[in-house]
């Protein structure tokens, strides 16, 4: 493989969906498709992101926002837990999680990944997703 075909543009959609990921403001905002077809380059775009969390000084958090996901397979939910685990002794805040991330992670039994976001609902300090689902 050469260096051309390493640099090769990704497709439309691909580069699209993967440049929002990490935003100007150093936030990580998850992808509407977090599947196996994605979450290479989507790796790819965090470890930036993954390394200044690392290094950045006083919340014991990494916030993500997980609001746009729409399509989670086993592989994205892997990567999830992956990334939670490359952030310790950090923790993986989701910030209003999908219905589909929910149930991914539900069916997967790492309800884990949620519990901070169930907490905060149940405090009244983050908004509840399902119920603004409902009546969408």
């Amino acid at each position: 493989m050469t260096n051309a075909t390493l640099l090769a543009p990704m497709p439309a959609t691909r580069a699209d969906a993967l440049s929002a990921a990490v935003s100007t403001d150093a936030s990580l905002h998850l992808p509407a498709e977090l599947t196996i077809y994605t979450v290479a380059e989507i790796r790819s775009a965090w470890l930036p992101w993954l390394t200044l969390q690392r290094s950045a000084p006083g919340t014991d958090a990494a916030v993500v926002d997980a609001c746009a996901v729409d399509q989670v397979d086993t592989a994205g939910v892997q990567l999830l837990a992956s990334l939670a685990l490359a952030l310790t002794p950090r923790r993986l805040q989701l910030l209003a999680p999908s219905e589909p991330l929910r149930s991914a992670c539900q069916s997967l039994g790492l309800q884990a990944l949620l519990a901070e976001h169930a907490a905060n609902v149940a405090a009244g300090l983050a908004p509840n997703v399902a119920a603004n689902e409902a009546h969408a």
